[in-house]
């Protein structure tokens, strides 16, 4: 309770110390669009060329992932038309399936989906401010996972089971721990077709990713008797991924007056 207490009091105090930074402040800004990419998913890729290879009764090969894609959203400030912080949310998703033989020729279906949905925090400085047009270009911090997700179905049922976890069936030794820790410079144009407040938002990117995910439990669980024949090596890689972004911002100006403080924090 006391440390409840203490949290309480130096938030406020943090804020109002701040006051003169954010008396800058020109406008906050929500953002929402799409995001278009091409990922690194050599790992994955691997493992499905290896099913392939595996099963002879596939009327259709469980093709490669490499392109993702998804929705994104993200808000933050701009400090006297030089610097932005924001953060944001960005979801993408690859897709692949195939058509199988089981069951006394019975038509299956399996369906993988990866994916890698991130949280970053950024800042950006504006290399040009004009009326109608802006260049920004910054840096993020993301953080995310790599999931897989697949469904074996019948097609002649009416009813589609759900997606699960790749591995979940096998217990907790396939858990998945592809933890995302990535940096992501970027470009930013924005065009203003309609007044001030709102943007066309163009935003290219590199998405660098500072540990390497693993893919092995993959192979394990969907080739359990070759799996050990493949190199761990050749199941793992770093998932970065270069994309861009079509967006719409939603400007507001704001004002902000804060009475002149002192800058230290007191942690009481």
């Amino acid at each position: 309770m006391t440390r409840f207490i203490k949290n309480i009091i130096v938030i406020p105090i943090v804020i109002i110390t701040t006051g003169s930074v954010f008396a800058q402040v020109d406008f906050i800004y929500y953002s929402g669009g799409y995001n278009l990419s091409e990922t690194n998913l050599d790992g994955l890729n691997y493992f499905i060329n290896s099913y392939n290879d595996q099963r002879t009764h596939l009327t259709r090969n469980l093709n490669e992932i490499n392109l993702t894609h998804g929705f994104t959203v993200s808000g933050g400030i701009i400090i006297a038309k030089n610097l932005v912080i924001d953060i944001g949310f960005t979801q993408r998703r690859g897709y692949s399936y195939s058509d199988e033989t089981l069951q006394g020729d019975q038509p299956y279906k399996r369906e993988l989906l990866a994916r890698i949905n991130t949280i970053g925090i950024g800042i950006g400085k504006y290399i040009f401010w004009k009326d109608g047009y802006k260049l920004l270009v910054g840096s993020n911090i993301d953080f995310g996972k790599v999931v897989l997700r697949t469904r074996l179905y019948n097609t002649n049922d009416q009813t589609v089971p759900g997606y699960a976890d790749v591995g979940a069936e096998f217990g907790p030794d396939f858990e998945n721990n592809n933890n995302l820790i990535a940096v992501t410079p970027y470009a930013q144009f924005s065009y203003t077709p309609w007044g001030k407040q709102f943007e066309i938002v163009i935003k290219p990117y590199y998405q660098f990713q500072t540990k390497e995910s693993y893919f092995e439990y993959v192979n394990q669980a969907w080739n359990p008797h070759t799996y050990q024949n493949d190199s761990p090596e050749a199941t793992k890689n770093f998932v970065n991924s270069f994309g861009i972004q079509l967006k719409l911002n939603v400007l507001m100006g704001i004002d902000l007056e804060y009475p002149s403080v002192n800058h230290n924090i007191i942690i009481l």
